[in-house]
């Protein structure tokens, strides 16, 4: 009786085959897969920069002119406009006298005699904590109770009542012109957008405080929808900060990383 070796031949070729396939799989590069706690630790301060423009300005020629600029707009917001608005606001008489008498005594150290007696007052904690011994604690003391003395602000509020003068009206009109001589609000804003990827043609953001988990093998992409090298275990839960829909197609991700987007059809948004 002749054995079908043909059959034994084809069956040990799908077994070998299935283990090779198997090995392949788990050798395979995968993204390291952590829990969404860990993740998120790790990627809530992932920024993208792909809308930041490389400056070709020699570093040292930029630092001088910015340090100038500050300078120019330190000079022109506190030193001359606020203290030229505090002159013109203390001789809108009566009205700046009232509002420079209740604010310098709420606010002692808003007008320069208050805040001169707080300074005082400071220099004498500090002097006491100095004392060997029972020192540290008279001082902590005194901190204590030094909004309760009222001496400061009582000579605040009567310096205020008297002159018209105070100073917190005058030192946020400075600092606002040397804010923006300084371009401070341009800059606060520029920041801000560097931590999302600008919109392109066909493509718009959304930020989310939410966690994907992957349901398979899960493919990553670029900021353009382009496959990257990595992917993402399936079951695992990851972090995201921002949905990305190309607005042409209708295709979602959702950033993972700081460059890595995961397709809304390969997770569940939690």
């Amino acid at each position: 009786m002749q054995t079908d070796t043909t059959k034994d031949t084809d069956t040990n070729a799908v077994a070998t085959s299935a283990t090779t396939d198997t090995q392949t799989q788990e050798q395979a590069p995968q993204a390291n897969v952590t829990d969404s706690s860990a993740t998120q630790a790790t990627t809530t301060a992932a920024t993208d920069t792909t809308s930041a423009t490389k400056s070709d300005e020699n570093p040292v020629v930029s630092k001088i002119k910015t340090t100038a600029k500050k300078a120019v707009g330190d000079i022109v917001g506190k030193d001359i406009v606020g203290p030229v608005s505090g002159d013109v606001l203390s001789k809108v008489k009566p009205l700046s006298n009232v509002y420079a008498g209740a604010v310098g005594f709420a606010d002692p150290e808003s007008n320069s005699l208050g805040n001169a007696s707080h300074a005082i007052q400071d220099a004498a904690i500090d002097v006491v904590g100095a004392i060997p011994g029972v020192g540290g604690v008279a001082s902590t003391v005194m901190k204590l109770v030094q909004p309760l003395d009222l001496v400061d602000n009582a000579i605040g509020g009567v310096y205020g009542l008297a002159t018209g003068k105070n100073n917190l009206i005058p030192d946020a009109i400075g600092n606002k012109v040397a804010d923006a001589i300084n371009n401070k609000d341009a800059d606060t804003k520029e920041a801000k957008a560097a931590t999302v990827p600008a919109d392109t043609a066909f493509y718009s953001n959304r930020k989310l405080n939410n966690k994907v988990t992957t349901t398979t093998q899960a493919p990553l992409f670029n900021v353009m929808g382009e496959t990257a090298t990595r992917s993402l275990a399936p079951n695992t839960a990851w972090f995201t900060d921002l949905q990305r829909v190309n607005t042409k197609t209708g295709q979602t991700f959702y950033r993972v990383s700081t460059n890595e987007y995961v397709r809304a059809q390969d997770v569940v948004l939690s």
